[in-house]
């Protein structure tokens, strides 16, 4: 499990990071779900079946993000509340999202996006936080892709401007 994905479409990327900044809450990604520090007094409690208290979690804690979501596809999404709607969807409660590049399922066919994901982040559906000052760095600096890299370890990002590649060097999430 490793590769990258590639994210092209900035003025939708602006969007999502306008919306988490804006928006009066947000939602906290399921891997920090198990980090103590989001937790308050520093300690998860946990209910009967080992998942993390909602109830526990100090959000004032939690950082805005985009969350990186592999499910139906693999995109990037605000964490803000209220979700930001995707407004050429059917279904008032699809948010708006950013497709990784051959990975969206209404533009890719099944087996090619399928397989490229599990190739890249694994099999099993996650929802991974990313912090936003990365994409506001890649935003100010007027990119034209964003790319995040995904091992067994970590996930990093870098981005591209029309004519140079900047590295960005930010690890993203360990």
């Amino acid at each position: 499990m490793s590769g990258k994905l590639i994210f092209k479409d900035m003025e939708l990327l602006r969007k999502l990071v306008d919306h988490v900044k804006t928006s009066p809450d947000r939602s906290i990604g399921s891997d920090d779900l198990f980090d103590p520090k989001y937790h308050k007094g520093g300690v998860i409690k946990n209910d009967e079946n080992g998942w993390p208290l909602q109830d526990n979690i100090d959000m004032d804690k939690v950082p805005p993000a985009l969350f990186l979501v592999k499910d139906q596809g693999v995109y990037l999404m605000s964490s803000g509340i209220p979700n930001l709607k995707d407004p050429k969807a059917n279904d008032e409660n699809r948010s708006l999202v950013l497709y990784a590049d051959g990975l969206n399922p209404e533009k890719n066919e099944f087996d090619d996006w399928w397989n490229k994901a599990i190739d890249i982040i694994g099999g099993d559906d996650c929802c991974i936080s990313l912090e936003i000052s990365f994409f506001e760095k890649a935003l100010r600096n007027k990119a034209d892709k964003v790319i995040i890299a995904v091992t067994p370890s970590q996930v990093s990002a870098g981005y591209t401007v029309p004519k140079k590649a900047v590295k960005a060097g930010a690890k993203i999430k360990p």
